[in-house]
């Protein structure tokens, strides 16, 4: 192909990916999924803007690989917006990506097969719905398309600067997706055997070449890692917590919180530490919460060996099934509100490239020696992701190191259909990706992930006060998963918040009847009973909660008021604590304990707290009035005049805080 053909044909691949992205997003930019940030979405987010805003270093450990949120960082301040502004960019990158797979397949297999890899890939639904999310998996692609186009050149003779790149881009993929170093050896032995690859010293010298562009990436992030945590971590320190929830008694392979319906980005790690600090009697560093939950999963798979290989084996299956396994939120959702991907998504999902990518190892075996690379990396990232537990987005890093196989498996039917002239060996090999079909389409139960994508999108509109589409988007998840019990609690949560006690309780009873051992429920039904006056029923409830649950944060909340309002402040104090370990940014919780803090006479805990809160909440009037009263008991009356002044402008006049700041400010005097 002349190089102004081979130009134009690609420059055709990209426009077509970038034409079908952009009618993609086109399709639900008017509905709640586009502008409601859920899950890990939501925290890259926040995370994203604090890079933005100057904190391009961070302040601990990571616990999150931090690739993507710099990534965004950049994107949001390159483009000032938080919706459009990364989708237009990663349709962009995933278009990008699907040339570079196209190139890679060509000069790992052939013409032909380059262009079905790159058109496959431009047309593969999960690709569409992973570059439309704001979530790594975009970033993934592009970094793996690009490190398979890298080798792809590397060949004859071996290229120590391209294998360089290709560390150093392994490097980047292990920081946006740790278990994607599992590749290194992998790559690292590939070269070693590659077929007229040079000498042996020259083969040394390539694999030094892998290994230092890999720790040029990783070594900063490891040294930054030391310094704010004291151990050398090359990218989080979150491998404990993630290989605890995959491996443990009665684990399902999928994801679950460590506490209850705390399955988000912005609790794990606060709840990893936690546990683990409450299991061992004293505080942890970052990497000391990792090893006891890494210790506890190991202990799991000495004493139940057979048990933890049925698990993997499971966990396995679930890696290469055609369901897109969902989290925060899950494709079936995003099909429902665009036709363009629920057809795509019928036609060409993960149970049709799967088999089809075994066909074209099959077909192309006497060319193994240089492509076992591809089955080779495939085989490494299911053990990898099998390892811990199995997720859509964690699964799509398979998809672009399956697709050039796809494509050979593609072309070898087609043109094995088109001869008329079938052989033996050509039957063997349609009959075994035939049956890599039936295992790889094997019906699998189970939420359904347009219900789960409901109860995250509600759950944050619960959080940003936007009570009745919150309602509604529970209402969906119900009936999504109307045996779900955290999904009827959720939306007695909303009810509840709505002043609507009588129906929230309802919702709380359907969610105890399905999930009787749901301390969120349990808490949310004691603080609708006090709402309707009837305290002991609700003080049981908080009771009931907090044995299922010491650390259920309303529960430890509502059950401290009752302490405070008793007299007790030193009781509430301890429970206070526990309720903000639990949910640290709540505003509430840290005003109620500041007030506790006071009144046992700990103004300058308190202080710090109120200092804290007002930080995030310059608004919020009970923070402002009780950061006066430890001013004023700290004996700083200036600082505690200004603060009364500052909840007195804010308005409006009438409301109890501003009458007791002016109140207050009588009683210190005048100026």
């Amino acid at each position: 192909m002349s190089g102004r053909r081979a130009q134009a044909t690609w420059g055709a691949v990209f426009a077509l990916a970038l034409a079908l992205r952009l009618l993609y997003l086109a399709a639900w930019r008017d509905t709640l999924l586009f502008s409601t940030p859920v899950g890990d979405a939501r925290a890259y987010l926040e995370w994203a803007r604090a890079i933005a805003a100057g904190d391009w270093l961070g302040r601990e450990v990571f616990y999150q690989t931090p690739l993507y949120p710099y990534f965004l960082a950049g994107v949001l301040r390159a483009t000032g917006s938080e919706t459009w502004g990364p989708r237009l960019v990663q349709a962009l990158l995933g278009s990008v990506a699907c040339v570079l797979i196209g190139r890679a397949a060509e000069r790992f297999v052939g013409r032909t097969v380059g262009l079905a890899a790159g058109v496959g890939l431009a047309l593969y639904a999960p690709a569409l719905y992973f570059d439309g999310l704001i979530q790594k998996p975009a970033l993934d692609s592009l970094l793996l398309s690009a490190l398979l186009l890298l080798l792809s050149g590397v060949a004859t003779p071996l290229g120590v600067g391209r294998v360089f790149g290709a560390g150093a881009l392994l490097g980047l993929l292990g920081l946006s997706r740790e278990n994607a170093l599992v590749l290194a050896p992998v790559v690292a032995v590939w070269i070693a055997t590659l077929p007229g690859a040079g000498s042996p010293l020259r083969r040394g010298v390539a694999i030094g070449a892998l290994a230092l562009g890999l720790a040029l990436v990783l070594a900063p992030v490891g040294l930054r890692n030391q310094v704010l945590g004291g151990r050398f971590l090359i990218t989080t320190a979150q491998l404990g917590p993630n290989l605890w929830i995959g491996n443990h008694p009665g684990a399902t392979g999928r994801y679950e919180a460590l506490r209850p319906g705390r399955g988000s980005a912005r609790y794990e790690r606060e709840d990893a530490r936690a546990l683990a600090v409450e299991a061992l009697g004293r505080e942890l560093t970052p990497a000391e919460v990792s090893d006891y939950w890494r210790d506890r999963a190991l202990a799991y798979m000495r004493a139940q060996p057979l048990d933890w290989l049925r698990l993997l084996a499971h966990k396995a299956f679930l890696v290469v099934n055609a369901r897109e396994l969902p989290d925060t939120e899950g494709i079936e959702a995003y099909a429902d509100e665009s036709l363009l991907l629920r057809a795509l998504f019928w036609v060409f999902h993960f149970g049709v490239l799967a088999p089809l990518a075994l066909v074209g190892a099959l077909a192309q075996r006497r060319e193994w020696r240089r492509l076992w690379l591809l089955p080779g990396m495939a085989l490494a990232l299911v053990a990898a992701i099998a390892l811990f537990f199995v997720f859509a987005r964690y699964r799509y890093a398979l998809v672009p190191v399956l697709m050039p196989l796809a494509a050979a498996g593609g072309v070898a039917l087609w043109r094995a259909a088109r001869s008329r002239q079938g052989t033996r060996t050509a039957g063997g090999i349609a009959l075994a990706g035939l049956a890599a079909a039936v295992v790889c389409n094997w019906p699998q139960g189970g939420a359904t992930s347009a219900g789960l994508t409901h109860l995250s999108v509600g759950g944050a509109l619960l959080d940003a006060a936007r009570l009745p589409e919150a309602q509604a988007e529970f209402e969906a998840a119900v009936a999504d998963l109307p045996s779900d019990g955290f999904a009827h609690s959720r939306l007695g949560d909303a009810l509840r918040a709505r002043g609507q006690a009588g129906l929230a309780i309802a919702s709380y009873d359907r969610a105890l009847a399905l999930a009787p051992k749901l301390a969120d429920a349990h808490a949310g039904r004691g603080i609708a009973l006090d709402a309707l006056g009837r305290e002991r029923e609700a003080e049981a409830e908080y009771r009931r909660a907090l044995e299922l649950d010491p650390n259920q944060p309303d529960a430890n909340n509502n059950f401290a008021n009752r302490l405070f309002n008793s007299g007790d402040a030193r009781g509430a104090v301890s429970l206070y604590e526990r309720a903000l370990a639990a949910r640290p940014e709540d505003p509430t919780i840290t005003s109620n304990l500041a007030v506790a803090l006071l009144r046992t006479g700990d103004a300058q805990h308190a202080l710090t707290l109120l200092d804290r809160a007002l930080l995030s909440w310059p608004r919020l009037a009970s923070a402002r009035i009780n950061r006066a009263a430890a001013f004023e008991a700290l004996g700083r009356i200036a600082e505690a005049r200004a603060d009364l002044e500052i909840l007195i402008e804010q308005g409006p006049a009438d409301s109890a805080y501003a009458v007791a700041a002016r109140d207050a400010l009588a009683r210190l005097g005048e100026r």
